[in-house]
């Protein structure tokens, strides 16, 4: 039906301290981990075309986050029966940091019942994605 969701996280390295004491830093550490570690690690060996066509930051202090929203081209679970190819995935995902590690959250959008469109996403799509991240970022139970 198109309801994935998952976790990501690496360890942090042992400077990441430094970082975390700095907001402008640790801003600058969750976009990357998106932009330089799971777009080009994860989803383009998936999809070359795939991309962030959303981002934003939500909350303060140790809520803070990365919040975007990626389009990874013909890799949803989802088949067209029309044309034969999986449908674009499109995921929103949240990055922060608890406990020396880094997380990615990431769910899919882009369902049989309510199909997203990447380029036209409304505030609505966006409200509701936020929304579902936050939820699965307060049902983690950290170690």
């Amino acid at each position: 039906m198109g309801n994935n969701s998952g976790v990501t996280y690496v360890l942090l390295p042992a400077n990441a301290e430094a970082v975390r004491s700095d907001p402008a830093r640790l801003d600058a550490a969750y976009r990357g981990f998106v932009h330089e570690y799971a777009l080009p690690a994860l989803f383009r060996p998936v999809s070359p075309q795939s991309k962030i066509v959303h981002e934003e930051f939500l909350g303060t202090g140790p809520d803070r986050a990365f919040f975007a929203v990626a389009t990874i081209p013909e890799a949803s679970s989802i088949m067209d029966l029309k044309t034969g190819r999986r449908r674009d995935s499109v995921r929103s995902l949240l990055a922060f940091d608890k406990n020396k590690y880094m997380y990615m959250l990431h769910s899919e959008m882009n369902t049989v019942f309510d199909p997203v469109n990447a380029a036209a996403l409304t505030s609505k799509d966006l409200d509701a994605a936020r929304k579902k991240m936050q939820r699965m970022r307060e049902s983690v139970r950290f170690q």
